[in-house]
């Protein structure tokens, strides 16, 4: 009797255990199953048969409550460090709450990046049943990787991939209460919707782009730390001369490569062609699958989505905003000028009419819109962008 007793405590098991295996499959094909809590209890069995799958929808999203879809998830305060507080806001068509999916290099594992910033989340944990939202810099810590799982509602839930830590709203849940971190249970995992974000044509953009100055090493070398600053926004971690000591093509074309040595004031000039086929180079040697394209005759403004998509566009202008000099050559019908200048446009303020530069020689600087775009249409309206 005890021996039946045991084979059928066995059969029960062994019937239980089938959603687990069923998870652990779901996963390993790239599907996501229903959020489990931290010590692994596990979902009632109508959530599993769910099977939620990785939400893969490109663009620009708003992450809002599935309850309430007035309230938002945005950054509050200084939006630059890397401890900004994560709030509710009514506002819905503010970069700050304007966010995108970026994807962490498994089916179905994300970063949520701050559009207008470049920060992502993180989870940072502080006690065994709370955590603040925070924001932090791109690629530094595996907190920052989060599994998005879409249920046949439409709504989707944010849990940690290191902590096991589900996005939950605390507190009293009124505009301005903070966002917390709770581990999921099969009661309270908070449920999110992605809502399609819309652009006020009025907002400021500022892209959090690292800015490296080319002095003294690389006394004529813009072009190469303009992609150098580009590069490092996107997460790789390069010094200042990397490009132009092992990347950047040397010769006497200045379209396709550089002439003269940017080491030195004998340096002259390398075209968008020219940094494009390096940034392709670059990113090929990193198994990268972020894309380049190269503009040639297009305007600023047309280059402005970009901005908003959180890419940063890298341009040439001139130095100081001074006037051009004169033309030497014409090569592939790009005018090689003197004074030429090449930075990252990193952001605009339409209410201002100016836009904001990672300039390698004046650092981080706001510029008249006018004149930089007269200064930028000069120099053949040419430019680079990394984008995912």
């Amino acid at each position: 009797m005890a021996l039946g007793f045991a084979f059928a405590v066995f059969a029960l098991m062994v019937l239980l255990a089938v959603p687990v295996h069923a998870f652990a499959d779901a996963n390993e094909t790239g599907l996501v199953a229903a959020t489990s809590d931290a010590a692994g209890t596990e979902q009632p069995q109508e959530q599993a048969e769910e099977q939620p799958v990785p939400f893969t929808k490109k663009g620009t999203y708003y992450i809002v409550l599935a309850t309430n879809r007035k309230k938002a998830i945005g950054a509050h305060g200084d939006d630059r460090t890397n401890l900004a507080n994560v709030v509710v806001r009514k506002k819905r068509n503010t970069n700050l709450l304007k966010y995108r999916l970026v994807p962490a290099g498994k089916k179905g594992v994300y970063y949520i990046q701050n559009v207008a910033t470049g920060r992502q989340l993180a989870a940072k944990e502080q006690t065994a049943r709370k955590a603040n939202a925070l924001m932090s810099t791109a690629y530094k810590t595996k907190l920052q990787r989060w599994k998005i799982m879409r249920y046949s509602d439409g709504t989707v839930t944010f849990k940690s991939m290191v902590t096991g830590l589900s996005l939950n709203i605390g507190g009293s849940g009124k505009i301005g209460s903070n966002v917390n971190l709770r581990m999921a249970s099969s009661a309270k995992t908070q449920k999110f919707r992605l809502i399609k974000a819309k652009k006020n044509k009025r907002e400021t953009v500022k892209l959090d782009v690292p800015c490296y100055l080319q002095s003294p090493q690389l006394p004529t070398g813009c072009e190469s730390v303009a992609l150098t600053n580009a590069l490092r926004y996107w997460g790789f971690k390069l010094d200042k001369t990397t490009i132009a000591n092992r990347w950047l093509p040397y010769g006497s074309n200045g379209v396709y490569n550089f002439i003269g040595n940017p080491h030195n004031s004998s340096g002259w000039i390398i075209c968008a062609p020219g940094i494009a086929n390096t940034a392709r180079r670059y990113l090929d040697s990193k198994k990268s699958d972020l894309k380049v394209k190269v503009y040639h005759g297009t305007s600023l403004k047309e280059l402005r989505h970009y901005l908003d998509e959180g890419c940063p566009v890298i341009v040439w202008a001139t130095d100081r905003m001074r006037s051009p000099g004169p033309t030497r050559a014409y090569r592939s019908g790009y005018a090689l000028r003197g004074n030429t200048h090449t930075m990252v446009l990193a952001g605009y303020n339409p209410k201002k009419g100016t836009y904001y530069l990672a300039d390698s020689i004046s650092g981080e600087v706001w510029r008249d819109a006018k004149r930089f775009e007269s200064l930028f249409n000069s120099m053949g309206k040419q430019a680079v962008v990394i984008s995912d």
